[in-house]
């Protein structure tokens, strides 16, 4: 930028500064937004549960197994 008077560099002075606050203000405006903090908590709620579903059915698969060819034998047939 060229500057060729005082009033020039004032001006752009100002310029500056208001671009900071506008640039400040955006980012307090994005900490401050919580919308897409939901998105977020339904994801790791949504794994915490298909981890102790799996977890669930690897404990007790071989236990279902188990029954399951007890009650099979014990069918006639």
């Amino acid at each position: 930028m060229r500057v060729n008077s005082a009033n020039d560099l004032t001006r752009a002075g100002i310029q500056i500064v208001a671009w900071e606050r506008t640039l400040k203000n955006v980012i307090i405006d994005f900490l401050r937004d919580e919308s897409g903090l939901t998105t977020v908590e339904y994801a790791v709620a949504g794994t915490l549960i298909t981890i102790a579903v799996v977890g669930a059915f690897a404990a007790l698969g071989g236990s279902v197994s188990g029954t399951i060819t007890i009650m099979d034998g014990a069918l006639p047939g």
